[in-house]
């Protein structure tokens, strides 16, 4: 008998043939990447639109299970709608968001220094110009929007604007890979802060 876990569930099912499950399973790679984050609980702050809902999507792909918060009505709602029963999706109680987003690197370090004696570790990412729906600036209009793309890709040194999938990629990197890590930013600005 063989013991396998199914893709989302915690419990193990014994199957009678191993060779069954490789016929009718997904494939090796496929099915290690639906179980990576399986014994994980993750919280994304900002993770209705944009950069945080590519890292909230990777999450759950991974098995993840997941709390996330918007400041927009619309955007939570909306992440409620498609994220329905995958997972928890809450509109905080915060009186400036923007004040606290630009803490953020700072208030990493301090959590990881509290956080670390528990086994916490507590990292963050500095986005530059990255493709999202607002491009991190709220109420612009389209034409704004598109000019604010064409400066980032003329500043920025790679020439040209970040996705939201590769900032995803760098905060799972920091979450999952880098384990002796804790209290650091990750630039994923395509050189700008650095260059």
């Amino acid at each position: 008998m063989a013991a396998t876990r199914g893709a989302r569930a915690k419990r193990q099912f014994l199957l009678p043939n191993p060779q069954i499950v490789r016929d009718r399973a997904a494939p090796r790679s496929q099915i290690s990447r639906m179980t990576r984050y399986a014994t994980k609980t993750a919280l994304v702050i900002g993770g209705t639109h944009g950069m945080g809902r590519a890292t909230v999507e990777a999450l759950l792909d991974g098995g993840a299970r997941m709390l996330l918060t918007g400041n927009n009505v619309d955007t939570v709602e909306a992440a409620r709608q498609a994220l329905r029963g995958r997972a928890q999706v809450v509109r905080p109680d915060v009186a400036n968001p923007a004040a606290i987003e630009a803490l953020g690197a700072q208030v990493a370090s301090e959590l990881a220094a509290e956080l670390a004696p528990r086994g916490v570790r507590v990292n963050a990412v500095s986005p530059g110009f990255i493709d999202t729906p607002t491009m991190g600036v709220s109420g612009a209009s389209r034409a704004e929007l598109d000019a604010f793309a064409d400066e980032g890709r003329h500043t920025t040194p790679m020439g040209r604007i970040g996705s939201a999938d590769e900032v995803a990629r760098a905060v799972l990197f920091l979450a999952f890979e880098a384990t002796f890590t804790t209290g650091a930013e990750l630039p994923v600005d395509g050189g700008l802060g650095q260059l």
